[in-house]
């Protein structure tokens, strides 16, 4: 399976200001953001029956700086992104050291406000606590599964270190065999690990979570994200 996050299908409207007409309370979204904004983890708000999730991301800030999280509802069976959005927390007047409320503020903004939509239109049935992501192994009906990442230079590196890669992430499950569930290409990057996985609690299925290292603002050295569903019983072959 392949599922790319490079290019979202969807973008949520104008994220600028608040809607003076204030809805419900959504303790799913709000206090998971709020301890996203403390922790800075890749974690699932929750899982459809039919193979969605809804993930709440670290996005590098670079120059800009401020708290910022990348909402993601994505497909882990046909892989694709429904929603992919990122809001900036320097768009609210609220202090940035106070993640409570600056995740209510979000939460009352039209981007979080048509996410939450999308998450209950797509069948998102929240996760109580919110899950962030697990280091592998995972454990599933007495079979040991494990992930990863495999990358092949494809040029020199240049004066940031950083290189093309071709890579691949690979999952392993005991007794079953492996798969490759995703393979990309990336012009400049240091390295690429797989993160760890986050389970659907519907069916043999998880969403593998790995990072993409390249060069960033003032020699730092950002992750960018990426996600590929995988089925736990399903494609494997013996080597």
């Amino acid at each position: 399976m392949k599922l790319r996050i490079l290019a979202p299908l969807l973008l949520l409207g104008s994220t600028v200001g608040l809607k003076a007409q204030t809805t419900p309370p959504q303790p799913w979204f709000s206090e998971p953001l709020t301890r996203f904004f403390e922790t800075s983890q890749v974690t699932s708000l929750g899982w459809s029956r039919d193979g969605k999730t809804a993930l709440f991301v670290p996005v590098d800030a670079g120059g800009r700086g401020g708290a910022v999280v990348r909402m993601m509802l994505i497909d882990a069976v046909e892989d694709r992104v429904l929603v992919d959005q990122d809001q900036w927390g320097d768009e609210f007047d609220l202090p940035a050291e106070e993640p409570g409320l600056l995740a209510r503020g979000l939460e009352q903004s039209p981007a979080g406000k048509a996410f939450i939509e999308a998450c209950l239109d797509a069948g998102i049935q929240p996760a109580d606590p919110a899950v962030p992501a697990t280091p592998f192994p995972l454990k599933n009906q007495g079979s040991t599964i494990t992930a990863r990442a495999i990358a092949v230079p494809l040029g020199a590196t240049d004066d940031t270190g950083s290189q093309p890669l071709d890579y691949r992430i690979v999952v392993v499950s005991e007794g079953r065999g492996e798969k490759t569930i995703f393979r990309s290409q990336v012009s400049h990057a240091f390295d690429v690990t797989v993160e760890g996985y986050i389970p659907s609690p519907f069916e043999p299925r998880m969403v593998v979570v790995y990072g993409v290292t390249q060069p960033g603002f003032e020699g730092e050295r950002p992750k960018t994200y990426g996600f590929s569903g995988c089925h736990l019983k399903i494609g494997f072959t013996k080597k």
